[in-house]
């Protein structure tokens, strides 16, 4: 029971969502708006977290001495890219950032991400097993 509630309440929020997309009904579009705003705030909180767990990570690393550049790089890298984007909104700055360091990042994960399900499905296949198939 403790893992079906979370589990079906998931999916029945993600039905819902979907079917904002395609039906034009005021009821469901207003509990679609509110699904995807708390997903939003979520998101943000999770952004945050994760940004200050790995500011936390890397100042101790700077404390211990363990590779004090690439933490260094990293800590200046994470807070001048926030700075420029709270401080300067939809500058040409940030588009510089977001086109020649963001968007090049995110194609490497994706290529990556690929890499690793295709050698996955290729584990998978080798297995010769109805369990790994699925």
């Amino acid at each position: 029971m403790r893992k079906i509630l979370p589990i079906t309440l998931a999916i029945l929020c993600g039905i819902v969502t979907l079917v904002d997309f395609f039906i034009a009904q005021p009821l469901i579009d207003r509990i679609g708006a509110m699904l995807v705003e708390g997903v939003t705030i979520l998101a943000a909180f999770a952004l945050l977290l994760g940004l200050l767990v790995l500011l936390s990570a890397h100042a101790r690393r700077l404390k211990r001495g363990m590779r004090p550049g690439l933490s260094l790089a990293l800590i200046m890298a994470m807070l001048g890219t926030l700075a420029v984007g709270v401080l300067l909104p939809g500058s040409a700055t940030l588009a510089w950032l977001f086109g020649y360091v963001y968007y090049p990042l995110q194609s490497t994960m994706a290529a990556l991400l690929a890499f690793y399900a295709i050698s996955a499905v290729y584990r998978a296949w080798k297995l010769r097993n109805v369990h790994a198939w699925i």
